[in-house]
């Protein structure tokens, strides 16, 4: 087999240096080879649960056994890449590179080929290395055991991954898609800023459920790999014996109804979703069967596409900038308060009384190993936020990705430009713990989405990189526009595509706050990509959007349009918690009668998720009926002479419609 092995540097031109290594191989005809592995990794003494700061005491107890679990695929020949899967919090970089190195001098392991994916639970052992402030008040016996422990799990991973070397045979490899429910996004805001814990509906969440199975040649089921975007956090800081939470039932119930099957759980973005319901150990147990479930379903029905050999696994390290440092006046303020701010000061001030300088940048590496062209898998380090997977979901659609968050590496939340901008517990308190000097710059979200998109296979394309859309020019003028006649809050923001650009908004709307942001042409996907620009600034307290024909004209099909609205609502609803959106319909026009069924189906698809999706906030419109003949077909009148824009006629009766849905709008307190 042919391999090729690629280390570089590249300069620090962008604020960041990088490290970029690679080995690929090519893909030959033969079975893929697999093997799995499990260890017991439940403590033998007593030892401190990381996760939560309040914590006092050591745990002796199990309440169900904690596990390290392997798979390893391809042959010798191909270079097998492995994947450990671990019930504890997270591991740390030195770590992972350590087993790494152990298992690159006894299998020949390249490091690129070899991850671990934590299920975050925060009922496991406390490691070194990881949120080294959380254990409060630790005495000298309680950092022996979590030192014993330490070195103990990083022998038990190096051997579990020996094991499943071991175990390699003939199988095939295949994967399939399912969703979840139970996870809910935790970020409350108030006026677009974090309020506290709790539950956000309309807030960004994935529920979607990547399931990799592993069967024999005859189809037994040898072993499931299941990703989830959802903290291991149902069980609370009063819960002190050791458990895998959620993640930890979902395996042990997925193995029961599959007896020598090995299952395995990761964690996808999830640093902002918390499990509903929790703090009960039934809410667990619940969660984890509602996994099985979902796996047995995707089992039984059948829908798995077959995969190849890892063929080529690359990773490349980046320095993620920390945003402006405090200075040492408040760190000595900080000093002064009590809990893990003023811990997390003194450690600092010591450090500068040594003469040390705080680091101004936090390495991070990123590796993405891929089937061929039939699947990318990326492991992301550290508690992500869930907008860096619906982001790559968004640039990459249509291609098959699969994201692993909390690997290889723990050192701290990654929060995206929007979450940083909210600010709370995922961007600064967060890094008390962590023991990182301050929270990220914004910059971060750009350079972690271009580096996933050098490591993805060159048949993905890649990512739209910010400020180079041929919209730029007209997101420009709205700003040179808000400069000039800076519009006040709390109005109703109209964006869309032409239908919205070419509409006379102060003419039908003279008693009401109405602001035109539609640029002519534009697709749903445009108004996704600058909300930030052109929706949320406003804080509006209504939101009318049109948009979908000029993306079914392209080419789209009805499901995308529909997948497209649902990423506007997700990134403008965290922004806009209290403001009404009203989605208008997508017209029947003369011009494009052929895919009227496409309108109509895609309006169907959106009008169902808006019923569904539990926001009493977010309307659907029907503007496409009232445009239609007794026979069916669209009412001349109501057109422009191209026959796809609305004339005066059919702008009057889009206001008839509205009027009364804005006016309610305005009303105080209708939109809660």
């Amino acid at each position: 087999m042919h391999r090729v092995r690629l280390l570089a540097a590249v300069g620090c031109l962008l604020l960041f240096g990088l490290l970029l290594g690679a080995f690929k191989v090519v893909h030959a005809a033969e079975p893929v080879m697999v093997g799995l592995a499990r260890r017991d990794v439940t403590p033998t003494h007593p030892v401190r649960m990381s996760g939560y700061f309040g914590r006092k005491e050591e745990a002796t107890e199990a309440e169900q056994r904690l596990w390290a679990k392997a798979i390893a695929i391809g042959s010798d020949a191909q270079h097998p890449a492995i994947l450990v899967t671990l019930d504890n919090l997270g591991v740390p970089a030195t770590m992972t590179a350590n087993i790494a190195s152990r298992l690159g001098k006894r299998f020949g392991i390249e490091p690129e080929g070899f991850a671990i994916c934590a299920s975050h639970t925060h009922c496991a052992p406390a490691v070194l290395g990881v949120a080294p402030l959380i254990v409060s008040d630790p005495t000298d016996e309680v950092r022996q055991h979590i030192a014993e422990y330490t070195r103990e799990l990083e022998a038990a991973i190096e051997e579990v991954a020996a094991a499943a070397l071991a175990d390699r045979k003939p199988a095939e490899l295949s994967w399939a898609v399912g969703t979840a429910g139970f996870a809910a996004n935790r970020r409350v805001l108030k006026q677009g800023a974090w309020s506290g814990f709790g539950v956000n509906p309309g807030a960004p969440v994935d529920h979607r459920l990547p399931v990799l199975r592993v069967t024999d040649p005859s189809g037994k089921l040898r072993g499931v790999l299941v990703n989830y975007a959802c903290h291991c956090t149902t069980l609370g800081g009063d819960f002190n014996k050791f458990c895998g939470d959620w993640a930890g039932y979902a395996q042990e119930l997925i193995e029961r109804d599959h007896p020598g099957t090995v299952a395995m759980v990761a964690i996808g973005c999830a640093a902002d979703a918390n499990p509903q319901p929790r703090s009960k150990l039934a809410d667990a147990q619940q969660h984890g069967d509602e996994l099985r479930r979902e796996v047995n379903r995707l089992l039984q029905a059948g829908e798995f596409r077959p995969l190849p050999a890892v063929t080529e696994a690359r990773a490349e390290q980046i320095e993620l900038p920390f945003d402006t440092l405090p200075t040492r006046e408040e760190w000595e303020k900080r000093a002064a308060t009590k809990g893990a701010i003023a811990i997390h000061a003194k450690k600092n001030l010591e450090r500068l009384d040594r003469g040390e300088k705080l680091p101004t940048t936090m390495a991070y590496r990123i590796a993405a190993w891929n089937f061929g062209d039939a699947l990318a898998m990326v492991f992301l380090p550290g508690e992500v936020v869930v907008d860096y997977a619906l982001r790559l979901e968004r640039e990459y659609r249509g291609k098959p990705l699969w994201i692993n968050a909390y690997s290889n590496d723990d050192p701290c939340y990654i929060a995206s430009k929007r979450v940083i901008g909210e600010g709370g517990y995922e961007v600064d308190s967060s890094m008390y713990y962590y023991d990182r000097p301050t929270h990220f710059s914004p910059e971060i979200e750009e350079m972690i989405v271009q580096t996933v998109g050098r490591l993805l296979p060159a048949s993905f394309g890649k990512p739209v990189v910010a400020g180079t859309s041929k919209w730029a020019e007209a997101i420009e003028a709205f700003a040179t526009q808000d400069r000039e006649h800076p519009p006040q809050p709390g109005g109703i923001v109209f964006v869309g595509s032409s239908s919205i650009r070419r509409w006379p908004l102060q003419e039908y709307f003279p008693e009401l706050p109405v602001l035109n942001r539609g640029f002519g042409g534009s697709q749903l996907a445009d108004s996704v990509e600058f909300a930030y620009n052109i929706v949320t600034p406003y804080k509006p307290s209504t939101v009318v959007l049109y948009a979908g024909d000029n993306d079914l004209a392209a080419g789209k099909s009805p499901q995308e349009v529909a997948a497209d609205f649902e990423a506007f609502i997700r990134k403008v609803r965290p922004a806009l918690p209290e403001a009404k959106i009203l989605y208008l319909s997508i017209k029947p026009s003369p011009k494009r009668w052929s895919i009227v069924d496409k309108g109509r189906e895609a309006n169907r698809l959106i009008e169902h998720w808006i019923a569904t999706s539990g926001d009493k906030r977010l309307e659907f419109v029907d503007v496409a009926t009232p445009l239609l003949g007794n026979d069916g077909q669209p009412r001349p009148e109501l057109y422009a002479d191209d026959k796809l824009h609305l004339s005066d006629a059919g702008y009057k009766i889009w206001a008839d419609i509205l009027r009364p849905l804005l006016t309610v709008a305005q009303t105080p307190n209708s939109a809660r």
